[in-house]
């Protein structure tokens, strides 16, 4: 583990709907600051500091009360709307319920692996995918609603690995590029998991589909 004092970033104050990402870029061996969504004119710059952000208003501020030692007085945590905390705990049930995957090839594995164990049927296999990608589509709208511009590359990646499955390679292809998208965006071009993003979407093999799979399912691709 390696500590550093950034001089500039430092001075960013914590947000539970932040607008930037810091991010260390290990090759360039600097950090790096990027915008999450457009910033106005005079909005402040704000970060998150690692609370967890599916948690409720009062879990939050307890964490950052007893790890950081101050009270949060972001616009998320002085809300009155009684929708949030509701919104925040969804957001953590859907986080909990989808089976995140390392990589394209172990997501199959993985499908395959439940579907032996549970001795499920065609059409419960259908139903399990499909479920998935509606379950990150729920999760990319309550993020949005909730003002969240985090986790879409990761919600996004997760989607293509099922599409994949499902032999459904345009749509696999539609959440990749969409990972790729929000990761370079939130990341930079150079980080890490974009570059692996847009190694996946070079490659002219994709991940072979379920076995059993005589006919490809269409599912969902990501929203617009």
């Amino acid at each position: 583990m390696a500590y550093g004092v950034f001089t500039m970033l430092s001075r960013l104050n914590n947000s539970c709907t932040p607008n930037a990402a810091a991010t260390w870029n290990d090759d360039a061996q600097r950090m790096s600051l990027h915008a999450l969504r457009p910033i106005a004119t005079n909005e402040e710059i704000t970060i998150s500091y690692g609370q967890p952000l599916f948690a409720t208003r009062a879990e939050r501020r307890s964490y950052l009360k007893r790890t950081r030692g101050f009270d949060c007085i972001c616009g998320a945590c002085r809300s009155t709307d009684p929708s949030s905390d509701a919104r925040r705990e969804e957001l953590k049930r859907l986080f909990t319920s989808i089976p995140f995957v390392p990589d394209p090839a172990t997501g199959v594995k993985m499908v395959r692996i439940s579907l032996h164990r549970q001795s499920l049927r065609r059409l419960s296999c259908d139903a399990m995918m499909a479920n998935h990608v509606v379950q990150v589509l729920q999760a990319l709208q309550t993020l949005r609603t909730e003002g969240i511009d985090l986790c879409a590359d990761v919600l996004a990646y997760d989607a293509a690995q099922f599409c994949f499955a499902a032999s459904d390679m345009k749509h696999g292809r539609e959440w990749l590029e969409y990972a790729y998208d929000y990761k370079c965006r939130a990341s930079g071009v150079e980080s890490e998991t974009a570059q692996y993003f847009a190694k996946c979407l070079q490659s002219s093999s994709p991940p072979d589909p379920l076995a059993s799979h005589n006919r490809p399912m269409i599912l969902w691709g990501p929203p617009s």
